[in-house]
Formats: structure tokens, C-alpha cells, sequence
């Protein structure tokens, strides 16, 4: 799930969760992407981020679920998934 939200401070934070496949991604990305456009076009220019802060979340708790004894490779996994 991709969950977007502008903040009171002059922030858009866009959070997604999981690797779902299939065609009820498809259908979700491009509501999605349209939620976006929808979004960027509501702000004025002086509202836009200049720059983008990225917040880390859930990777020891998926390095557990996902079987691993040593959970810094869920960070590991994390950060690939940035690049």
C-alpha cells in the first residue's frame, strides 16, 4: 500500500508497504498515481519540498518473519530497496 500525505510543515511523506503482486496492484499504482498528480497539482509552488527525507520502518520486524538470525540484514534489504 503507498500512502501519501502532505504535512502541516511543508512535507509530503509517501510510505509503501509490502510487494504485492497481480492485478489488483495494477489497479491500485494507478490510483495511486493519480491520487499524486492530484496531490502535487492542490500545492502551490512555494509548497513544494525542495529535498526528501526517507524513514526506515519495519526492517528487524521483517528480518524476523522473514527467518534471518541476524536481523541487520533486513537493514541491509532496506537500503537496497532505496536505490
Amino acid at each position: 500500500m503507498l500512502t501519501v500525505a502532505f504535512h502541516t510543515l511543508g512535507t509530503l511523506a509517501v510510505d509503501r508497504h509490502g510487494d504485492e503482486e497481480g492485478g489488483g496492484m495494477r489497479l491500485r499504482d494507478l490510483v495511486y498515481r493519480l491520487y499524486e498528480r492530484k496531490v502535487a497539482a492542490s500545492l502551490s509552488p512555494e509548497a513544494i519540498p525542495r529535498h526528501v527525507g526517507v524513514m526506515c520502518d519495519g526492517n528487524r520486524r521483517w528480518a524476523k518473519s522473514a527467518g534471518f538470525r541476524d536481523v541487520s540484514s533486513g537493514h541491509r534489504k532496506g537500503a537496497d530497496k532505496i536505490f
